[in-house]
């Protein structure tokens, strides 16, 4: 078959069709390579993954898949698909990767989502996907800024890259120079409103959030616990107004009691007044959930993985650490409702662009590991093909969010959530088209 696009080949991959990539073509927005770059201590293995991505990125975003060889068409000269290759999950560090984009490309590269796909060919393999987004006019061009020192000796390595068709071009010096003088021309003499200003504000940066989940996970008692995680920020500088106001109406208020999507469900609703942190932001702390909120509208979720909260009746149901499927979305659900609906509004200045990853940590192993299981909950009996997690702790993310519901970014985070179970978008209950289904939800009898 013939993909559209990336959304194309990401939902042939949600549904197990892995086999309908054979005979596929690369494309300026598609890139296959049989295995990862290897070995990945080698700084050129490194050099090159950052290459791919920047280019990508440039080119106007796609994919970088692992797990498919490809050979020279003779008639066409272009690469096509010709067998699966499963990758064994051990060979890829998704966080070194991440780290080596961010610190490797300029402006830093730091929204692309990496997915692994378990096939059933081989234990411990699978299909990984890289989503590469394409770099918007204010980062473009996207650099591959690589500096090193040796002795008094120090080197700096600078490269542009795009993609175009299904190749990675260079960007020449005489180029790279002559788009440098053009730029010091119009900026000398203030042609179109050209002139530098400052550099456009980014919100709280990843180190700001680590450490704000790092000092919930511990102040709340959950390091060790299995655990369930959510941020989600604005991607420019703002200042959450009222933050400390008291009484109806107010954000202490709405922390303390949200919306319910269901009476009685297992919404985020504690009761518990929150108290004021260091800096002005308001946290609330509970057995099975740690929610807090900065002045600068970074707000961070901890909820437990076990009996007190989303694994949830779990002797019932017969399976120790079985992740209650309702309980994991209404929790996803009324985090995203809460910040839309109660923190966004109260940005100063209005935000247009904001963020969102997450995660789990600290899955139990051995005899009991964490699983989930396919689509909704009918009743107690034991009867659920259960999955367990491919890994014990993982991340998803980092998501930017454009005018999107809460109900479709939390179907967004779910869907990366359960693929880290082996199981696609289709498992996912209480789901229309992409989108948590809220009447849905309303209709189930607590």
């Amino acid at each position: 078959m013939t993909f559209a696009g990336p959304s194309d080949f990401i939902a042939a991959m949600a549904r197990g069709d892995f086999d309908s990539v054979i005979d596929e073509a690369e494309e300026a927005w598609l890139e296959f390579k049989s295995q990862p770059y290897l070995p990945w201590t080698d700084e050129a293995k490194r050099l090159e993954f950052a290459k791919d991505a920047s280019a990508m990125a440039n080119g106007g975003g796609g994919l970088i898949v692992f797990g498919y060889r490809t050979a020279a068409d003779p008639l066409t000269a272009r690469d096509v698909v010709k067998a699966r290759t499963p990758v064994a999950t051990n060979l890829v560090d998704i966080d070194s990767y991440k780290q080596v984009l961010e610190s490797w490309t300029y402006p830093p590269m730091r929204t692309i989502n990496m997915r692994w796909w378990r096939t059933k060919q081989g234990k411990g393999k699978g299909i990984l996907t890289i989503e590469v987004p394409p770099a918007v006019e204010a980062e473009q061009p996207i650099l591959v800024l690589r500096a090193s020192i040796e002795g008094v000796k120090r080197s700096i390595l600078l490269g542009y890259y795009t993609r175009a068709e299904e190749r990675v071009s260079e960007t020449t010096a005489g180029e790279i120079h002559a788009d440098i003088q053009l730029g010091r021309i119009l900026r000398r003499v203030g042609i179109g409103g050209l002139s530098p200003g400052p550099s456009a504000p980014s919100g709280p940066t990843d180190d700001q959030r680590r450490q704000r989940l790092d000092t919930d996970v511990a102040e709340g008692g959950f390091g060790g616990r299995p655990r369930y995680y959510l941020q989600a920020w604005p991607r420019s500088e703002v200042e959450v107004e009222g933050i400390l106001a008291q009484g109806i109406g107010t954000l202490r208020q709405q922390m303390s009691r949200p919306e319910e999507v269901r009476q009685f469900g297992f919404g985020l609703r504690s009761g518990k007044q929150p108290t004021a942190m260091p800096g002005g932001g308001l946290k609330t702390v509970v057995d099975r959930h740690s929610l807090s909120i900065e002045r600068s509208g970074l707000m961070t979720l901890v909820a437990a993985v076990d009996s007190s909260y989303l694994t949830w009746a779990e002797d019932q149901r017969g399976r120790k650490n079985g992740v209650h499927g309702l309980a994991l979305v209404e929790c996803t659900l009324e985090f995203f409702r809460l910040y839309c609906q109660s923190v966004l509004p109260r940005c100063r200045p209005p935000v247009d662009e904001w963020g969102v990853a997450g995660g789990m940590a600290d899955l139990v192993t051995g005899e009991n590991p964490t699983s989930l299981h396919e689509g909704p909950m009918q009743s107690f009996l034991p009867i659920y093909d259960w999955h367990p997690v491919l890994r014990p702790s993982f991340e998803v993310g980092p998501y930017a969010i454009r005018g999107e519901t809460p109900g479709r970014v939390a179907c967004r985070v779910l869907r990366d959530v359960y693929a880290e179970f082996g199981l696609d978008e289709s498992a996912i209950p209480y789901t229309r088209d992409g989108e948590i289904d809220e009447e849905r939800i309303r209709t189930i009898r607590s």
